[in-house]
């Protein structure tokens, strides 16, 4: 990928030799002065027009302000394909991936500059020859879902790797992705899963099964609870290694668990301290009755009158009667 450090320092290098001030560069581009400052500091990169535009003025080559100056032979013939996409000519850009004479790491490379409909209009005219799954994996982030779907489609993937299979989920439509895992002969690890579950569906109970449940820890517990069922939380709440310490750890799974399995689990924390603030967290997930009992643990008076309004909604008449007259 593109380095914006040492290309931003590289412009700074070659406006300071033309003893230009970043105000006049900016003019001679007709681009803000602010945006020259940021090419400067690393923080951007000038777009494809620009970068061409840039060359030109400092005398030098596409591929040269790329490279920082270095003059790498990996980016001998990026210019050509910047040129080309310069001016719109994205058959051309596409040939000369087809052609070998820009490698796609390149294109890959400049992505980043690019307008994803510009991406999307040269890979759809690249060989699919040309194309492997890590090419498609880079390019993941910079195009729209149904173009990745077709580009995995034609490299009629037969196996790939869970690590694979992580840095695509994030883009990929959930038909690809669920197609995708049955490719990976390699058992899933939790680490895996825990990368996973934000864009799974169904998958996530059956990969689920093949997870030693006693080596996962409440850190894991709390960050997989938002994607499994209630029943399958439960079922590793109770069986994991790693019991609950804290009300605040049942506080934390409690939006994602039925009131009858918090109610089960509370059972096997009566022993653990309970205050205030862990009741009024989580009153809208439990029964009432086991409310009542959160509160008849707590310290006489322990409710203020705005603690008592608060937990109003999740409390009987005649409960919330009795705590007001306490007051």
């Amino acid at each position: 990928m593109l380095n914006s450090q040492l290309i931003g320092s590289y412009i700074s290098k070659l406006r300071k030799e033309k003893d230009f001030t970043q105000v006049e560069l900016a003019e001679q581009l007709n681009i803000s002065h602010q945006a020259v400052s940021k090419w400067e500091r690393g923080e951007s990169l000038p777009d494809i027009g620009t970068l061409v535009s840039l060359a030109a003025l400092f005398q030098t080559s596409v591929d040269v302000l790329l490279s920082g100056g270095s003059r790498t032979v990996s980016s001998n013939h990026v210019g050509q394909m910047v040129n080309q996409l310069a001016t719109h000519q994205l058959e051309g850009a596409a040939s000369l991936l087809n052609a070998g004479d820009t490698d796609v790491y390149e294109f890959i490379a400049i992505a980043p500059l690019l307008k994803t409909g510009v991406i999307e209009e040269v890979i759809q005219h690249v060989n699919e020859e040309r194309l492997n799954l890590e090419h498609v994996i880079q390019l993941a982030p910079f195009v729209n879902e149904t173009l990745l779907g077709k580009l995995l489609t034609k490299l009629k993937i037969e196996e790939c790797s869970w690590e694979q299979v992580e840095s695509l989920a994030p883009f990929l439509p959930k038909p690809f992705l669920s197609d995708l895992l049955t490719k990976v002969n390699a058992p899933v690890t939790l680490a895996n899963l825990l990368h996973l579950a934000p864009f799974l569906a169904g998958e996530i109970q059956s990969l689920m099964q093949q997870i030693d449940i006693e080596q996962i820890n409440w850190h894991d517990i709390e960050r997989l609870a938002p994607f499994i069922s209630s029943d399958q939380l439960t079922d590793i709440i109770q069986k994991c290694n790693d019991s609950i310490e804290t009300m605040r750890q049942l506080v934390a799974v409690a939006p994602f668990l039925e009131k009858e399995h918090i109610e089960s689990i509370f059972l096997q924390t009566e022993s653990i301290s309970i205050s205030k603030n862990d009741v009024l967290a989580l009153a809208p997930f439990v029964s009432k009755s086991l409310l009542e009992r959160l509160i008849s643990s707590l310290k006489p008076n322990e409710l203020t009158i705005q603690d008592v309004l608060a937990l109003a909604p999740f409390l009987s008449n005649s409960t919330i009667e009795n705590l007001l007259v306490e007051k």
